[in-house]
């Protein structure tokens, strides 16, 4: 049953969900009809395809920790000034062993 639940859950997440074939997933016959019959409550009919709830909540939050990952990534690849520039801004170093004015 596990296995079965797995294996629905891996190709939910790839398809973004499961075409319904009257009261069951597509392609489920025999023993694993008997097996939908058992995990059937962890599932929702939405618009004529069966999707995890857990599944889809974790979907968002996944989509959501990349987008902002890509935005910081933006942020951070862009200098905010450039080396040379704060390097000309130093004022000029006095050599140690210069004489005093």
């Amino acid at each position: 049953m596990k296995s079965l639940h797995v294996d629905l859950l891996a190709e939910s997440w790839i398809n973004g969900g499961l075409i319904d074939e009257g009261d069951h997933p597509l392609g489920l016959e025999g023993e694993d009809l008997e097996l939908w019959g058992r995990i059937k409550h962890k599932w929702e009919k939405r618009l004529g395809f069966w999707v995890n709830p857990k599944l889809e909540e974790t979907r968002a939050r996944r989509e959501s920790f990349r987008e902002k990952q890509k935005e910081s990534g933006k942020k951070g690849g862009v200098r905010k000034r450039p080396q040379w520039l704060s390097l000309m801004e130093l004022k000029k170093p006095t050599l140690f062993f210069s004489k005093p004015k």
